[in-house]
């Protein structure tokens, strides 16, 4: 469900579909081709989702935050060597932490890059933490901008 009610999504293969209420009917009578989209989330704090998509031979997977119900781009982020993503939102949606499980081309093992996007600035510009010790969990503070990582 969006934060306001008026949408809701459900993700199928390389399709997500958004749905308005009340008719319960799918926005603009279409869904999103998005192939090979793996998850998404609903801000917390406003009508915009976040997905992501693996990697697909020489196209870099990539993070994608969309605004409804006009559908806009807010921001494309390209990723690569990308092994798995989750996303994080901050409580109030004024962040969103990506955690990006890596395999750097010539290592081994994983490395995490955390990738926050800070929404409330203009083009949401993103920071990237890495880290390369194994990740346990990730949280952000009930209420702020501050995050803790368990790693070891």
């Amino acid at each position: 469900w969006s934060p306001d009610g008026k949408f809701f999504a459900r993700m199928t293969q390389d399709m997500l579909s958004i749905y308005e209420t009340p008719s319960m009917g799918l926005l603009e009578k279409k869904s999103l081709k998005i192939n090979g989209i793996k998850d998404f989330s609903w801000s917390p704090g406003d009508n915009i989702i976040a997905f992501w998509v693996p990697e697909d031979k020489d196209i870099p997977a990539r993070v994608t935050l969309m605004q409804f119900p006009s559908r806009n781009e807010m921001r494309v982020r390209n990723l690569f060597n990308v092994v798995d993503c989750k996303l994080h939102w901050q409580k109030n949606g004024d962040y969103l932490c990506v955690k990006v499980d890596r395999t750097p081309k010539g290592t081994q093992g994983v490395v995490t890059n955390f990738e926050i996007f800070r929404m409330r600035e203009k083009q949401v510009p993103v920071d990237v933490v890495e880290m390369k010790d194994s990740i346990i969990a990730f949280a952000w503070e009930p209420n702020g901008s501050k995050f803790a990582v368990l790693h070891g």
